[in-house]
Formats: C-alpha cells, structure tokens, sequence
C-alpha cells in the first residue's frame, strides 16, 4: 500500500501539471500545484513505521496583493488612456491653425483697428464685417464639434455602465457558485477563483475596485470612494441619468432598491473615471 500511495498521488502531480501546461494561453488561469502530506504513521514491535503518501490539497499559486496591484495600475492605465485621447481631440480642435478662435480672433481685432484708424472709408468697413462672419462661423464650428464630443462621452457613459452592471451580475454569480463549492469542500475550485479575478480586473478597467473577501468565500466589490456594487450574490445597478446642476449632461447613479443617488463625483479610476 506504500507504493502504492506514492502511484496515486504522484498520478495527481502529473494531472495537476499536464492542467497547468494546457492552460499556459487561458487568460486569467492561475498555476496550481500539488501539495503532499505523509499518511498516518502505524505502530509496530519495532516501532513507528510510515504508510506511504496522500495527496492534502491541489494548491492555487495566487497572490492577492498582486492582484490588488494589477487591478490598481489597470485602472489608472485605463482612466489615463480615455482621458489622454479625448483631450488629444480638443487638442486637435483648437490647436489647428485653419480652425482655432486665435487666427479668426487676431484678423477680427486687426479688422477693428483698421476701421479705428480710418472710420469714413467703406473698404475697412467691409473687411470688419467678413472678419466678423468668419469669427462667428469659426465660434458656430467649435461649439458643433465641442456639442459632439460631449455626446459621444455621454452616449459612452451609458456602454461602460452597462457594461459595469453585467460585470457585475457575473462577478455576483461566480459568489454564490463559491459559497455553494466551500459547503461540499475545504477549498472552492480555482477554476472558480480565476474566473473571479478575471472578472474583477476587467471591471478594474472600467472603475476604480477595492474586493473585500467575506467569511464564506464571496467578496464585497466597492467602487469609486466606496460605493457597494456587489455584496455577496446581490447587485447594485448603475444608472445613467440627466445630472440635477445640468440637465443637458448625463450623470451616474446608484440604485439600492430603495433609493437612487448621484455617485458621479465619487467615480474615479478606469475608463468612467476618465470620461
């Protein structure tokens, strides 16, 4: 039975390890190992004599203070790189030399100061008003483009929160699945516990996420300065709705079943953060 004990368990080394090779592309997979213990020792006339090996547990090598990290600078990195591109596109707008209010603003003050130096003359006058026309267009031309930016930032806020929501639900899921798991075993499955971590550094990419694991295995998701969006196996949806100070702007609020309120300016991190 010794060896025999040693065939079994080192058949459950050799399973863990053809698992971790097969999944070396899986996203989100974390590496498992097999951890041995020795089995009972046994008495004899001779004394204490070993049985052989059990296998105690199949190991998930995770550390959560990387994850926590990872989902950090992914938040950051996300926030940054919405931001950065829609401020390249202001930056595109009133920086070209064929659209800016500089150029219009400078021949407009020039086309004044003509008109001041020389009032009777009909010439400087015409100028000032084909100056003034084009001041008005190019006014008309940057708040059209400035009108569409801030639509499309709106009609975004509604994607990446319903988006948020979803990752949410699925987050809640994997929960219950991991409280259901701990009542059968010692340890949930890591199948489990990697697609949790997946879900959570994708929703890291949209919001700024702090997890709290819970007693029985499930974790609390806060987001923004610590909003509760998922506690346990039950959500928190986020709405888009018109802000209260300005109606024309969308804002964001949190529906506790009870109430709803404007959590907006408490958002940060991720791609809301940056829009």
């Amino acid at each position: 039975n010794t060896a025999v004990s040693g065939l079994i368990a080192y058949r459950s080394a050799i399973t863990t390890t053809s698992n971790n090779i097969t999944n070396v592309n899986t996203d989100g997979y974390s590496r498992q190992r097999t951890i041995l213990e020795t089995r009972p020792v046994e008495i004899t006339p001779a004394g204490w004599i070993g049985t052989g090996v059990d296998v105690a547990r199949i190991e998930r090598l995770s550390s959560q203070f990387e994850l926590d990290q990872i989902n950090l600078f992914q938040s950051s990195l996300n926030r940054l790189e919405t931001l950065g591109d829609l401020s390249a596109r202001i930056d595109d707008i009133v920086a070209d030399p064929s659209s800016n209010l500089t150029t219009a603003l400078d021949s407009f003050f020039s086309a004044v100061n003509d008109v001041a130096n020389d009032p009777t003359s009909i010439a400087p006058r015409q100028v000032l008003l084909s100056e003034g026309e084009v001041l008005m267009e190019r006014f008309n031309f940057l708040a059209g483009q400035m009108n569409q930016l801030d639509q499309e930032v709106d009609s975004r806020l509604s994607y990446v929160v319903n988006d948020i929501n979803a990752l949410a639900n699925n987050i809640a899921n994997v929960n219950d699945s991991i409280v259901r798991s701990l009542s059968l075993a010692t340890t949930p499955p890591s199948d489990l516990l990697d697609q949790r971590d997946l879900l959570l550094k994708e929703l890291s990419s949209k919001v700024s996420v702090n997890a709290v694991e819970q007693a029985n295995g499930a974790v609390n998701v806060f987001v923004g300065t610590g909003q509760l969006l998922v506690s346990s196996g039950t959500t928190f949806k986020l709405e888009v709705g018109n802000d209260e100070t300005q109606p024309d702007r969308f804002s964001v609020f949190i529906n506790t079943g009870f109430s709803s309120s404007d959590i907006k300016e408490n958002l940060s991190g991720g791609e809301i953060g940056g829009l």
